[in-house]
């Protein structure tokens, strides 16, 4: 069940980092205005990583309660599984986090390294 476990929060951490570059790659139109209008870019980089770790802190926080549900129901069925972990779910939310962190920062980086025009005339 732990190997399970270990490959479902792979998928899901490749998941979010998929997800999270595909976002940030759609939006490099904006972040050329932005940055061709004057912002600074070490704002609009903090802005993207937030933006991006708000959305997996919405998920995660859904996903604790789901957790709970489920866990109950299955201690429910399994009288020796273990109802609810609380230090497991944290750590599976600390790996999502930092992976969504990291894939946000990486395409946010390379946008600071862009000229605004090359950004705008490529869209």
């Amino acid at each position: 069940m732990l190997g399970l476990a270990g490959v479902g929060l792979l998928l899901g951490a490749l998941g979010i980092a998929g997800v999270t570059a595909r976002t940030i790659a759609e939006r490099m139109p904006e972040f050329g205005v932005r940055l061709a209008l004057g912002c600074e870019g070490v704002d609009l980089w903090r802005r993207v990583v937030f933006d991006q770790l708000r959305i997996v802190l919405a998920g995660a926080t859904l996903g604790l309660g789901l957790a709970g549900v489920a866990g109950r129901l299955l201690a429910t069925m399994l009288p020796e599984a273990a109802g609810f972990d609380l230090a497991v779910t944290a750590g599976a939310i600390a790996v999502l986090a930092t992976t969504a962190s990291v894939a946000a920062a990486i395409p946010a980086s390379r946008v600071l390294r862009l000229n605004p025009l090359a950004i705008l005339r490529s869209a």
